[in-house]
């Protein structure tokens, strides 16, 4: 299947979603967690039901969001629903037994016996009109909440979401751009065409997974789109230094969040709002000019 770069198609899409299952990748990082976050917000700024499903130790230590308490690690085993062509005062009590490694429920009429005709089963688990898949190359990619729920990720409505090389593109829509360095990058088009608010931290949440996907801007990966993006971001509403301060309040998050980024990243983003000057020091009342090293004479060649 040829990928999908229809934008208009993908509106539409969206628009005729009225609940939507998110889906992540088995042991997610931050980064795709926070691009999902940020497409919650956006689905639900436009009235759609959504709900994220991401088995992945990283989304703890992004608890200080509060949409990412909310998020499932596993999707709920579906019930068994037992329905009685009976009114409740014609049964006298519901009960169960475990024999024989068989499980029975017990229904008791009060008169008479239960006319097994009347008796009718059905399912009854999550209920989606579209499932978006984040950042997984194959559906097996999910874990169980893949191999457990088959029936829940029919190809027919699976818009698959991605920018690795290697993608199946198992879905009925795919938007894959191995381009983007991540995938909050791969977001930020269809975003602009769904005409959103920027102003609900959208923004903000996709720049924490840019400034996370590049540790901290330095990935041997990132490229020139990427700077455009985190431009286009801070355009939009997005706050670099509430990003960053965010991303390393002692109050918010462990150690190990701590020790994904170099610890001096925050001061080395805060002194870039000031002009640096190289090779000056002084004080009040003077400033000296101080050769650089590479210049200054050592007595060796």
């Amino acid at each position: 299947m040829e990928n999908t770069t229809n934008i208009e198609q993908i509106k539409e899409l969206l628009q005729n979603a009225i609940e939507v299952m998110i889906a992540l990748p088995l042991g997610s990082n931050k980064e795709n967690i926070l691009s999902a976050l940020a497409l919650q917000a956006v689905l639900e700024s436009k009235n759609k039901k959504v709900s994220i499903y991401c088995d992945s130790k990283e989304v703890e230590n992004l608890s200080f969001l509060e949409k990412a308490q909310l998020i499932n690690k596993q999707i709920a085993p579906e019930n068994l629903v037992v329905s009685l062509g009976y009114t409740k005062d014609q049964i006298e009590k519901v009960g169960y037994e475990s024999k024989d490694n068989q499980f029975n429920l017990i229904i008791t009429p009060k008169r008479g016996r239960i006319d097994s005709s009347q008796i009718t089963f059905m399912t009854q688990g999550i209920n989606t009109d579209l499932v978006i898949v984040l950042g997984a190359k194959k559906l097996e990619d999910l874990g169980d909440s893949y191999l457990d729920h088959k029936e829940e990720f029919a190809s027919d409505k699976i818009f698959n979401v991605d920018n690795h090389d290697g993608n199946e593109f198992y879905g009925a829509v795919n938007f894959v751009d191995i381009s983007k360095t991540t995938l909050a990058e791969v977001l930020m088009p269809i975003f602009d065409v769904l005409e959103v608010d920027w102003k609900n931290q959208i923004a903000d949440l996709l720049l924490m997974g840019i400034y996370l996907g590049t540790q901290s801007f330095q990935s041997q990966n990132i490229n020139a789109q990427t700077f455009m993006a985190v431009s286009s971001l801070i355009g939009k509403g997005a706050n670099l230094q509430y990003v960053v301060t965010s991303l390393y309040d002692k109050k918010n998050k462990n150690e190990e969040f701590k020790s994904d980024v170099a610890k001096d990243s925050l001061d080395n983003v805060l002194q870039a709002q000031t002009p640096p000057t190289p090779f000056m020091k002084g004080q009040e009342d003077q400033i000296q000019i101080e050769e650089p090293p590479v210049f200054q004479n050592t007595g060796e060649f």
